[in-house]
């Protein structure tokens, strides 16, 4: 068989539901891998070629653990231009794990005035998860 006839085997092989997918690095929607554009928003799905900076955008992908596996990864790296994703993933309300786990990953930041400024304004956030996490933090500084 030759290289031709083996790739046309592969194919009829591969059941037809199951075509890879990838999401839109603007707002997360599933396409077809081969897709140039995004269906629901037209952005390119190009995602970021530079380590760092695809965990930036892993910070906003709708799987949650995704996200703080992102955030922890970040701060581990100590990535300085992640301090201000981290600071909108800090303030978001609707998930207060993610938000959470954002506070943790701002900690590795400080000193920095940036990240202690998103920490404190964490203080205040509407769930006790989180105001626990930046209250850590605030004690982490003393």
């Amino acid at each position: 068989m030759n290289g031709q006839q083996m790739k046309r085997s592969e194919e009829r092989k591969a059941p037809s539901g199951e075509r890879p997918t990838r999401f839109c690095p603007a707002c997360y929607a599933m396409n077809e891998w081969h897709a140039g554009a995004c269906a629901r928003c037209g952005a390119p799905l190009e995602t970021p070629r530079d380590f760092d900076a695809r965990l930036v955008w892993a910070l906003g992908h709708p799987d949650g653990a995704t996200a703080i596996r992102a955030a922890d990864a970040l701060a581990a790296r100590r990535t300085p231009g992640a301090i201000e994703p981290l600071g909108r993933m800090a303030a978001r309300d609707d998930d207060p794990y993610r938000a959470a786990a954002a506070v943790r990953a701002l900690r590795a930041f400080l000193p920095d005035a940036r990240a202690a400024a998103h920490l404190a304004e964490a203080r205040r956030h509407p769930s006790v998860i989180v105001r626990r996490e930046a209250d850590a933090a605030s004690g982490a500084r003393g």
